[in-house]
C-alpha cells in the first residue's frame, strides 16, 4: 500500500512518547477515553464464551473430552470464525446505508437476541437437563462418531451463539471506526495525533479483559459450587500429562469429579454468563449513545480541517480550544 506523507512534527512528537502518555492522550482525549472504555467491554465480554467459562461449561454439561464438550466447543468456534467474518463483511455495506450509532443499535439488538436466546436454551433453565440437549438420545462417544453434536436441539448451541457473535463483531467495527475517528480528533484538537501510542490501546484492552476475566471465572465457578470440580479435573490433567497416573485411574477421577456437577451449578452459571454479557454490551451502548458526539458529519469536517493545515504547512501544532471544538459545541 502506498505510504501516506510523513509529517515531521507528528514523528518528532511520537519519538517522544512514553508510557505516561499513553494514559494523558486518554485523560485530555474524552472521546478516545470513551471508545477506550468500550473496547476493555467487548474484549471482556466477548471472552465469557469463547474462554474458560465457555470451554468449562460444555465441559461439565455435555461430557469431558474432546469428542464431547471439547466437540460443541469446536463447532462453536467455527460459527464465531463465520459470524466475525460475516459481520465485517456486512459493515462496509451497512456504513453507507446508515449511520454508526444506528448500526450500533441493530449490532446490539442482534447480540441481546442472541444471548437471551443462548441463555433460555443452552441451561437447564426449565428442567434438569438444557433444552438444546434434551431432544437428543444420541449418546456422545470417545470415538469418531459426531453425530451426536448435530442431533435433536444441538442447534441451539450454534444458532444463538452466532447471532450473538454477529451482533458483537458488527458492534466491534462500530467501536473500530470510532477509535480511528477519535485519532483524528486528537489531532484536530490538540494538533498532535500520536497514531502509534493510541493504537497501543487496543491490545492493551485485551490483556486487561483478559486478566479481569480469569477473576470473573474464579468467581463464577467458587458461587456455583464447581469449583472444587474444575480443580479435580485440572488436577487430573496435570497428573495423567506427568504420568503419575495411568489412563485408566485419570477416567476414574474424571468420572467422580463430574458426578459432583448438579442442575443447580450449570443454572448459575448460565445466570452469570447472561449477566455479564447483558451488562458488558448494554454499558457499551449507553455510553456511546450519551457520550459520544463525532457524527459523520463532524468527521468529515475533521478530516477536512486536518488536510488544510497539512495543505497550508504549519508546522507548530495547532490546539482547539474547547470553546470553537465543533465536535463539542455543534
Amino acid at each position: 500500500c502506498q505510504e501516506r506523507a510523513r509529517d515531521e512534527a507528528v514523528e518528532e512528537a511520537s519519538e517522544k512518547s512514553s508510557l505516561v502518555d499513553l494514559f494523558k492522550v486518554v485523560v485530555k482525549n474524552p472521546q478516545l477515553r470513551i471508545i477506550v472504555i468500550c473496547m476493555f467491554l467487548y474484549y471482556l465480554a466477548n471472552g465469557v464464551i469463547t474462554g474458560g467459562i465457555g470451554l468449562n461449561y460444555y465441559y461439565l454439561s455435555v461430557g469431558y473430552g474432546g469428542s464431547q464438550g471439547g466437540f460443541v466447543v469446536t463447532l462453536i468456534s467455527v460459527f464465531y470464525v463465520a459470524a466475525m467474518i460475516g459481520s465485517q463483511a456486512l459493515y462496509p455495506v451497512l456504513a453507507k446505508k446508515m449511520p454508526k450509532k444506528k448500526i450500533l443499535i441493530i449490532g446490539t439488538i442482534i447480540c441481546l437476541v442472541g444471548a437471551l436466546g443462548f441463555f433460555l436454551t443452552c441451561f437447564p433453565m426449565f428442567g434438569d437437563t438444557p433444552l438444546s440437549l434434551s431432544a437428543n438420545t444420541y449418546v456422545p462417544t470417545e470415538g469418531m462418531d459426531f453425530g451426536w453434536a448435530l442431533g435433536g436441539m444441538m442447534w441451539c448451541n450454534y444458532l444463538f451463539p452466532f447471532l450473538f457473535f454477529f451482533g458483537a463483531g458488527t458492534i466491534y467495527m462500530v467501536i473500530l471506526v470510532m477509535f480511528q475517528d477519535s485519532i483524528d480528533y486528537n489531532e484536530y484538537r490538540f494538533g498532535d495525533r500520536r497514531e502509534s501510542l493510541i493504537s497501543a490501546w487496543r491490545p492493551l484492552t485485551v490483556k486487561l479483559g483478559s486478566a479481569l476475566l480469569r477473576g470473573i471465572q474464579f468467581l463464577v465457578f467458587l458461587t456455583a459450587g464447581v469449583m472444587s470440580t474444575v480443580t479435580a479435573i485440572s488436577t487430573a490433567e496435570q497428573n495423567l500429562s506427568s504420568k503419575s497416573i495411568t489412563a485408566e485411574q485419570f477416567d476414574q477421577q474424571i468420572k467422580a469429579a463430574m458426578d459432583t456437577v448438579a442442575p443447580e451449578n450449570l443454572r448459575i452459571i448460565g445466570l452469570w454468563i447472561v449477566i455479564i454479557l447483558v451488562a458488558c454490551f448494554v454499558t457499551v451502548f449507553v455510553i456511546i449513545m450519551l457520550n459520544y458526539k463525532i457524527s459523520e458529519e463532524k468527521h468529515l469536517k475533521i478530516v477536512e480541517e486536518i488536510e488544510k493545515r497539512h495543505a497550508e504547512g504549519e508546522s507548530e501544532p495547532v490546539e482547539v480550544t474547547a470553546e470553537n471544538d465543533i465536535v463539542l459545541n455543534s
